[in-house]
């Protein structure tokens, strides 16, 4: 989950809503959306965008916390793919998605990869939605997408945060005895993952020697060891993947 803290009553209905309806998101789907053409175009070529900037970020150094491997962009939806195994990364529209989104929310983890809730201007689910769109409407830009992508999928490849009925009521338990949501212990690795990926943005747009002095200070900040608001890898074994 993403960006502020979600109070405990999404715990509550977890359970309740979380077999609901839902939309999911998928390169086919999206083809299917009643919307203008060139919106459709757009936002299907912001997400390949999104999955190559993500898969960009998976081949530098600055990857530490993920496995490696790479993210796989088909007509029915995404899968991380790596040598210790394929995780699912599917987006879905779903009741909790929405739940998140009026709240304030981009997204919430799932044990096959997100779900996300409806943005405006509200016609299709498919494409207005809060992985193509931010909350007030405005195209998401790959990189956001890439950053969104990023983040959830590490909830699932280490089944941290809302990836189950246990894990989540742990993740929603401690956040209840801690009043806070950024340093949950759930969210660790995938800020770490988040963290290592806004570096990498940004270390793109560097010279030689700024780019060196990134690395220098990046690997100071690894050696530290862990924070309250962030756990890196590299780990050597995360959970394999479930099996379906």
């Amino acid at each position: 989950m993403r960006r502020v803290f979600l109070p405990l009553v999404v715990a509550a209905v977890w359970v309740g809503l979380s077999g609901c309806t839902s939309v999911q998101v998928t390169p086919a789907r999206l083809r299917e959306a009643k919307v203008p053409q060139p919106e459709i175009e757009n936002a299907m070529v912001r997400w390949r965008q999104a999955v190559e900037l993500a898969n960009a970020f998976l081949e530098s150094p600055w990857r530490r916390t993920l496995p490696a491997g790479k993210f796989v962009l088909e007509d029915g939806g995404m899968v991380f793919r790596s040598e210790a195994g394929e995780w699912p990364a599917g987006v879905r529209v779903t009741a909790i998605g929405e739940l998140c989104a009026r709240m304030g929310f981009i997204a919430q983890e799932r044990s096959d990869g997100f779900v996300v809730g409806w943005a405006p201007p509200r016609r299709d689910a498919a494409v207005d939605n809060t992985l193509f769109r931010h909350l007030n409407g405005k195209p998401a830009s790959s990189r956001s997408i890439a950053s969104l992508i990023l983040h959830e999928t590490t909830h699932g490849v280490f089944r941290e945060g809302a990836v189950g009925l246990w894990p989540a009521v742990r993740y929603y338990g401690e956040a209840a005895f801690t009043w806070r949501y950024r340093t949950l212990t759930g969210e660790r690795r995938a800020y770490a993952t988040s963290e290592e990926f806004e570096a990498f943005i940004e270390y793109r747009r560097k010279d030689s020697t700024t780019q060196a002095e990134m690395l220098r200070q990046f690997e100071a900040h690894l050696a530290a060891g862990p924070t309250k608001g962030c756990r890196h890898g590299p780990f050597s074994s995360p959970p394999p993947p479930r099996r379906n």
